[in-house]
């Protein structure tokens, strides 16, 4: 189906009003062949709409704690994969999965504890 553009500028306008950093997680490995993870690599940034989880369902789907992970919605086309990672308020998600939609993208982030 195809979604007239009005619709999703209005769409973007009215619920996109959320800043998030798009991170790539980077490994190195030591003289052992141990695994040493390093800070994360900034590749971009975009407004977003972020929920906190609160379906039951949804967080069962996904694998998510409900008022702990979020859900970031976004109209634009990007990259972000699974095991990405989002920085939303000082707090970094990694990407667990990711569901293209006619109008935006969905993507379930479980809360980065470490």
């Amino acid at each position: 189906m195809k979604i007239d553009q009005s619709f999703l500028d209005a769409q973007k306008r009215t619920f996109q009003d959320k800043s998030i950093g798009h991170y790539t997680k980077t490994n190195t490995k030591d003289a052992e062949g141990n695994v040493i993870a390093g800070a994360p690599t900034l590749i971009g940034s975009y407004e977003v709409n972020v929920m906190t989880i609160s379906d039951k369902v949804i967080a069962e789907d996904w694998g998510l704690r409900l008022s702990k992970d979020i859900q970031v919605t976004i109209s634009a086309v990007v990259t972000i994969n699974r095991t990405d990672l989002i920085k939303f308020k000082n707090s970094f998600y990694e990407v667990v999965g990711k569901d293209e939609r006619d109008s935006y993208t969905a993507l379930y982030c479980r809360l980065n504890e470490t």
